[in-house]
């Protein structure tokens, strides 16, 4: 079920392959199904970036922040799992 905090986001001529939960999660849906057609979906959070370093590859950034890899699954588990990073509840 969609909360109201989410935000659809179109890539190209794909509809809800990005949804944004507030300014520091979202999730996205990979463009290759697996072999029973479903599809996965990542999960990502916003970090900021400390000293220069990225905080995945250890490499020198001038990024501010970067979007991290937090899971991935189905879109329902993708879906549970951005709520409870964001703290969006299904009344949000």
């Amino acid at each position: 079920m969609a909360s109201k905090s989410e935000k659809k986001i179109k890539y190209g001529n794909e509809e809800e392959t990005l949804i944004q939960f507030g300014p520091n999660i979202r999730m996205d849906r990979n463009v290759v199904p697996q072999p029973d057609g479903s599809y996965l979906w990542n999960v990502y959070a916003l970090e900021k970036v400390i000293d220069k370093k990225h905080p995945h590859t250890g490499r020198e950034t001038t990024e501010e922040s970067v979007w991290m890899p937090k899971g991935q699954g189905n879109e329902q588990s993708a879906r549970e799992l951005c709520s409870v990073l964001s703290g969006i509840t299904k009344e949000n």
